[in-house]
C-alpha cells in the first residue's frame, strides 16, 4: 500500500514565557518559545466546562528567530512546521530522554501583550449571544 506521509503541525496559541534567545557562531539567533494552546470541552455527563492547556516547544530560525527574540509572555502567535524529535542526556542521571518540538518555518504575531491584544471572556458562550452586525 503505497501512501503520502504528511509531517505538518500548526499551532495558534499565546507564549507561556518569554522567548529563550541563544546566537550561533554564525551570527544567527535561534530563538525557542513555548507555545500554550487551550482545548475547551463540556464533560457529557456532568455538563462541567473543562479547560485543558498544552504547552509546544517550537525552534526558530534566520528571520523567524529574529522576529520570536523580540516577543513577550502572554503574546499571541501562529507558528507553522515540522514535528522533530530529539535525545539529550539527564544532567542527574545520565539516562538518554527524549522530546519532541516544532521545527518551525512560518511565524505570524496575532497580537501582543501591550494592549492590542483582544480577549473573550467565556470560550463556551453561544455564537447566538453575540449581535451580528447585519
Amino acid at each position: 500500500m503505497n501512501y503520502e506521509s504528511i509531517n505538518h503541525i500548526h499551532v495558534v496559541g499565546e507564549l507561556d514565557r518569554d522567548p529563550e534567545v541563544r546566537r550561533q557562531q554564525n551570527g544567527q539567533f535561534v530563538t525557542t518559545v513555548m507555545v500554550k494552546t487551550t482545548d475547551h470541552y463540556i464533560k457529557t455527563k456532568t455538563k462541567e466546562k473543562v479547560e485543558e492547556h498544552t504547552v509546544h516547544r517550537a525552534v526558530l530560525f534566520y528571520d523567524n528567530a529574529d522576529t520570536a527574540r523580540k516577543l513577550k509572555a502572554g503574546d499571541v502567535v501562529d507558528i507553522e512546521g515540522t514535528l522533530k524529535k530529539r535525545s539529550y542526556q539527564d544532567r542527574n542521571t545520565g539516562e538518554t530522554k527524549f522530546s519532541t518540538q516544532i521545527s518551525a518555518s512560518s511565524l505570524k504575531v496575532m497580537s501582543g501583550t501591550r494592549g492590542n491584544s483582544k480577549t473573550v471572556d467565556d470560550p463556551f458562550a453561544s455564537a447566538a449571544e453575540f449581535e451580528i452586525p447585519w
